[in-house]
């Protein structure tokens, strides 16, 4: 499982949008996956409860692409209203064994919004 990060929901005056990005590295002008990445996901909350659920991150389009990287970003949520505010732990698991060997991790954006 990745890196743990942390996502600050501590403004109850607020909602949060959650987006998700990673990079991953090809043997140069090679084929891509052609397959979203399957992701398990888990949240963790400030009390301590977990909870998870299984996503796909989409690959079609990626923000950055050269000969040998592909850079992506999606939204996982919007308008996120937590129903504990604080500090949150969020784990990525990677369920894809072949996209895994390219990926160098993901990482979280978080987005107050008033």
């Amino acid at each position: 499982m990745g890196e743990e990060l942390v996502l600050d929901m501590s403004d109850s005056l607020c909602t949060y949008d959650i987006s998700f990005f990673t990079r991953a590295d090809f043997p140069a002008f090679s084929r891509r996956p052609g397959r979203d990445i399957p992701l398990e996901v888990f949240l963790t909350s400030p009390s301590g409860r977990t909870f998870s659920e299984q996503v796909y991150f989409p690959t079609a389009d990626p923000i950055r692409s050269t000969a040998f990287s592909d850079d992506y970003l999606a939204p996982w949520r919007t308008g996120c209203d937590p129903v504990e505010y604080g500090k949150w732990s969020l784990k990525i698991r990677i369920g894809d064994a072949e996209w895994e060997s390219h990926l160098y991790g993901f990482g979280a954006i978080l987005e107050k919004k008033r």
